[in-house]
């Protein structure tokens, strides 16, 4: 299996407008993407990041999101990575 780690940088004042796209537009097409496992996110005022995990490497590299995408106003991708998963617990 494969993980696709995200961080988001969050403008000020911008929270509650990356939780609710987070619920209404990210989380339902995630998924349905091929090959998802399971997802989570997690954050504060300033950064999301998120943690969804694939069954093949190519689906997590399909669903990398691109450097500095601008997801909504106010909310950029940082970055967005692929890696092995080694270990669960």
């Amino acid at each position: 299996m494969h993980a696709v780690f995200t961080v988001v940088q969050i403008d000020p004042g911008k929270f509650d407008t990356a939780i609710q796209m987070l619920g209404d537009e990210l989380t339902p097409p995630v998924k349905q993407a091929p090959g998802f496992v399971k997802g989570t996110w997690f954050g504060n005022a300033e950064s999301g990041h998120g943690l969804v995990i694939f069954q093949t490497k190519e689906q997590a590299q399909h669903a990398a999101q691109p450097i500095n995408a601008n997801v909504a106003d106010g909310i950029k991708v940082v970055s967005s990575d692929v890696y092995e998963i080694h270990a669960e617990a």
